[in-house]
Formats: C-alpha cells, sequence, structure tokens
C-alpha cells in the first residue's frame, strides 16, 4: 500500500479475546522520513484518548506489514522496503522494547492481512512486487519458526482487511490488480483450509482498516482507482455470513491508515487524507454501536505517515 495499502492494515482485537489486549501497538508504515517512520513501534492505551507513546522499533522496517497477536505477544509479517520481504517480527506486547526475530513466510510479500485466534497467526493474501497472490500461510505465536501453508484464498487478492472473532478469519476487500473488490471471505482459524465466501461490502475497496469485537467486524476507509479515499465504515456480524452494513463515517477522508482494537473500541491510525497527504491523526469508534468516529489523539513518535500495522494485548 504507497499510495496504496495498509488498508489492509489488517489487525486485531482487544479485551477478552486471547487474540486482544488493552494496549494497541502499532508498528512501522511509511512517511517523511520513511527510515524513522519505517522501523517506528508506538503504541496507546484504547480505552483512554491521547497520543501515542515509544515502543520501540522493529527489526525489520517497512510498511504494508501484516500484523495479528495472541494477547501476549504482538507479530508483523512481510513488509515492503526495498521491495517485498518474507520476514517476521515480535513483540511481547506488555514490555517496550524492539522486535526480535520470529522466523520467514512461505513467500514475499506485501499488503497482506493477518488475523489470529490466539494461538495461530494466520497471513493471507499480498503482492510480491510482480503478482497478486492468494497464498495463506501461518504461524504458531506462542513459539517461534517459519510460516506453514494453510490454503487458499478464493482469488488472488492485495491491500485487502482482515479481523477475526477468535474462531474465524474474515478476509475483505482488495484489489485483484484490475480493480477494488467487495468479497469478503471466511476461514475457520484452527481447521487448515481454502477460503469460503461470506458476503460482501457495502462498497468494494483496497487499502483499508479492520478491526472489531468478538461479534462484529469493522472496516474503515479505504481507496478504489475510480471513487478516490473514503470515509465510509461498515460491519458484519462474524458468527453469521451475509453482506457488510453501513456503521457511519470516519471524522477524516483516510486510505491506507492503521486499526487495532480492544474488543469495544476499535481506533483508527494514520494514512493519506483526501488530499494525499499523510496525516498522525487517530479516531475511535465503539464497536457495539454505530456512528461516526470520534478524535483519538495522533501519532507521534512515527509522526504522519500510511501503514502503521497494529495489533493488541496486555
Amino acid at each position: 500500500m504507497a499510495i496504496f495499502n495498509t488498508g489492509l492494515v489488517k489487525v486485531l482485537d482487544t479485551g477478552t479475546g486471547e487474540w486482544s489486549g488493552g494496549r494497541g501497538v502499532l508498528g512501522g508504515g511509511s512517511g517523511p522520513v520513511d527510515s524513522a517512520s519505517a522501523a517506528t513501534i508506538e503504541y496507546i492505551t484504547i480505552a483512554s484518548t491521547g497520543d501515542t507513546s515509544d515502543f520501540g522499533d522493529l527489526n525489520q522496517p517497512g510498511a504494508y506489514k501484516a500484523s495479528c497477536s495472541d494477547g501476549s505477544r504482538g507479530i508483523w509479517a512481510g513488509r515492503e522496503y526495498d521491495g517485498a520481504g518474507n520476514e517476521i517480527d515480535y513483540i511481547t506486547i506488555s514490555t517496550p522494547s524492539n522486535s526480535a526475530d520470529f522466523g520467514n513466510l512461505t513467500r514475499s510479500t506485501k499488503r497482506a492481512a493477518g488475523v489470529s485466534d490466539g494461538k495461530k497467526g494466520v497471513f493471507a493474501g499480498g503482492f510480491d512486487g510482480t503478482s497478486h497472490q492468494d497464498t495463506i500461510d501461518y504461524i504458531n505465536i506462542a513459539s517461534t519458526g517459519d510460516a506453514t501453508d494453510f490454503g487458499d484464498l478464493n482469488t488472488a487478492i492485495s491491500a485487502l482487511g482482515g479481523v477475526s472473532n477468535g474462531t474465524r478469519g474474515i478476509y475483505g476487500g482488495g484489489s485483484d490488480g484490475s480493480s477494488s473488490v467487495d468479497t469478503i471471505q471466511y476461514i475457520v482459524i484452527a481447521t487448515t483450509s481454502n477460503t469460503t465466501d461470506f458476503g460482501d461490502l457495502t462498497v468494494a475497496r483496497q487499502y483499508f482498516s479492520a478491526t472489531g469485537s468478538a461479534t462484529r467486524g469493522v472496516f474503515g476507509g479505504g481507496y478504489d482507482v475510480v471513487a478516490g479515499l473514503m470515509d465510509t465504515i461498515d460491519y458484519i456480524t462474524m458468527d453469521t455470513t451475509g453482506d457488510a452494513t453501513d456503521f457511519g463515517d470516519l471524522s477524516v477522508i483516510r486510505g491506507m491508515a492503521g486499526a487495532v482494537s480492544n474488543l469495544t473500541r476499535g481506533v483508527f491510525t494514520g494514512g493519506y487524507n483526501s488530499s494525499w497527504q499523510l496525516i498522525n491523526v487517530m479516531e475511535y469508534i465503539t464497536i457495539a454501536s454505530t456512528g461516526d468516529a470520534t478524535d483519538f489523539g495522533d501519532l507521534n513518535w512515527g509522526g504522519a505517515r500510511h501503514s502503521p500495522h497494529g495489533c493488541s494485548g496486555d
């Protein structure tokens, strides 16, 4: 996602789920001082409001990373930085520090999406610089090591968003290389397999942010080559199937943003605004209700940038 993705920003929930927690951690991205912003890790307390605090630095800097968590460890996989990468980094979310090497994905990729059930981290889709990918691979988050094949998406897609309810991993939207897609598809994370159709987003888009609770998945912002950048927020009920429903609007039109959640609040971070300017603005929603987003604070340590992918835990 440079003028494109994080949208994927994929991300995680927080709260009572094993795959989540009260601290939201944002890693990497791309900004005016790329080498600095691409390595930055910073964090927020999701239940409050305010600017980010410094956490440390990524072992492998970059933008368009896929991320997930088991509530204790935060994971970033793949990257765009001098091409696509296959590296996986991890942190202990409760302890600010630099990230450490975890292992490697089965392929080099950027603009993929990650989900977790609190045990497995599952990374889907992406772009290797030449081709869009349908690959899904996974890791066991509590250990370290290389990823293993999980299955395939129903079509090769990058710049998609991912969200989990702790059982299902749900991937929505993205780009198939010629246009934005509105498709939503899902897996049962405990069982390796290909994806199954879930329904459709309210509008086709890529480079959006995904967050949610134990019941709802929420998709905010995004980009389409025809419609441009968006302020759309829509949502699904994850344990059913069906099309997304309108939730409200972001206060700032944005694409290629990041997102984190504590299962109660979802927070959208950074990205590009309607003038294609990098922004540091964060805003939040209450996931169980519907309505427009509200100001949270600003990205502080990494500054204005796109693709600050997030995860959460305690």
